[in-house]
């Protein structure tokens, strides 16, 4: 995802002057995660060997980087606590 548009959603949890939240997990390390193409297709409920190979080896999986889109995501946030 373009970390523009991360931040933009983000910031645009609350909408319409509600309180809104935007709760984001990032992993310390590397991780393989889902990446399906085929709509509709859930290998994740039965998966097969090949399901799990990554996209370019025929496979639904992507190298999921977060410690580096953290990187750029950061300077375009700011890390200030919101107080209400």
């Amino acid at each position: 995802m373009d970390s523009s548009k991360l931040v933009w959603c983000e910031r645009n949890a609350g909408r319409a002057g509600m309180l809104g939240m935007a709760i984001s997990l990032v992993s310390t390390v590397p991780e393989r995660v889902w990446y399906v193409k085929a709509k509709g297709y859930k290998p994740w409920l039965n998966p097969k060997p090949q399901d799990t190979k990554d996209n370019d080896e025929g496979g639904h999986t992507i190298w999921y980087n977060e410690p580096d889109l953290l990187q750029v995501v950061k300077p375009l946030l700011s890390l200030q606590p919101v107080t209400s």
